[in-house]
């Protein structure tokens, strides 16, 4: 059993702007593609759904629970309402607290992200759900290999996937040689800071799940010219 919790129940913070339309489920909606403008609420349950419009100019969103970088939605395609952009599952049945930003960012107008309706399940088989891949992503294309310039850093956001759905299980990381390149645990994922030349691998763990993440450094020098 899926409840609704309609967009007047919810708490927008930030720049939004609220778009009327009949097809909407209570006639309205929010958009905005503000990376600081968050909408928040709270549900005690295993699992949620976010529902909105798909447009042409529509594309990423950040979903957290808890604190925690859950998920990351893309709305890009064929204008339409009512679409279920995101869903997540396999939480643990107690009360949690969601807050869904746009990507950013706010320059790019197609990072717009739009909120109709959320709807959440307390069915517990939901907390049982077991992730079957990971993504390894920048933005949202899934990434085997990440190259970085000695001395820089780049965040590597890891989700735990089941199909379509993501699923809020905890992934563990090691890296093959700390010497090349280290990690962190940070806000939106993994900080992988480039420490010399080299190739190393980063290999991340969920459940049975395994999933192995090429990290080369260069050294950030231009090639030599040939001399002719």
């Amino acid at each position: 059993t899926w409840k609704k919790v309609n967009g007047s129940e919810l708490t927008f913070t930030g720049n939004w702007t609220e778009d009327a339309n009949p097809d909407f489920h209570e006639g309205d909606a929010h958009y905005s593609n503000d990376p600081e403008a968050a909408a928040e609420f709270t549900f005690t349950g295993t699992a949620f759904r976010w529902y909105g419009q798909n447009e042409l100019n529509f594309k990423y969103g950040k979903i957290y629970v808890d604190d925690k970088y859950v998920a990351i939605s893309n709305a890009y395609g064929t204008p339409a309402v009512g679409q279920m952009i995101v869903e997540v599952t396999g939480l643990e049945h107690k009360a949690h607290t969601v807050k869904i930003y746009p990507y950013g960012p706010q320059e790019d107008a197609n990072n717009t992200i739009d909120i109709d309706y959320i709807e959440y399940s307390a069915d517990a088989a939901n907390a049982s759900i077991a992730a079957t891949s990971i993504l390894a992503a920048e933005e949202y294309a899934d990434l085997s290999e990440l190259t970085i310039k000695a001395d820089k850093a780049k965040v590597l956001a890891v989700f735990a996937k089941n199909g379509d759905k993501f699923v809020a299980k905890d992934i563990t990381y090691t890296v093959a040689d700390s010497s090349v390149a280290s990690v962190n645990e940070v806000t939106d994922g993994l900080s992988i800071k480039a420490l010399k030349a080299g190739e190393t691998t980063l290999t991340l763990n969920v459940g049975n799940v395994k999933k192995v993440v090429t990290i080369k450094v260069n050294d950030g020098s231009l090639p030599q010219k040939r001399m002719e």
